[in-house]
């Protein structure tokens, strides 16, 4: 199989993995060093450790995985797809980081709820409620 194909689906199942098993603590870091040489391992594994080939693979590997998790986060299988936000904010949460760095997040906050209702999706994995009753739904147990 071709190194690039095979990087391509090394990047998929990271994302499967990394879905399902979100690291804490020290893990994040062990996480981080897997990500970074699984490509130069693969490179190795498959005897083509050509400085092209690995810089290929580790473009490739490195394009696929975030392209991946972009893709599922728009995509109807998310377990968030429901909730209305802008696709920027359903993508990563950078935006939200830029937007309270400026100070305005309470105002921006107020536009999206105008815009799109009670519930808005603001990061890939978080949600902002502006009606008090929704609170109880969304934080108890089932909700």
């Amino acid at each position: 199989m071709h190194l690039q194909v095979q990087a391509a689906l090394l990047a998929l199942l990271n994302h499967g993995f990394f879905k399902t098993f979100e690291p804490e603590g020290f893990a994040v870091v062990a996480s981080i060093a897997a990500l970074t040489l699984q490509p130069l391992l693969l490179s190795l594994y498959s005897y083509t450790a050509a400085s092209s080939s690995i810089l290929n693979t580790y473009l490739t590997f490195f394009t696929v995985l975030p392209l991946s998790i972009a893709l599922y986060r728009l995509s109807p299988f998310h377990p968030l797809a429901k909730i209305p936000g802008p696709w920027i904010a359903k993508v990563s949460k950078f935006w939200l980081v830029y937007i309270r760095l400026t100070g305005r997040h309470h105002l921006v906050y107020k536009e999206l709820h105008d815009k799109y209702g009670q519930f808005v999706r603001i990061g890939p994995n978080e949600i902002s409620v502006i009606e008090v009753n929704a609170v109880n739904t969304v934080l108890t147990h089932g909700g």
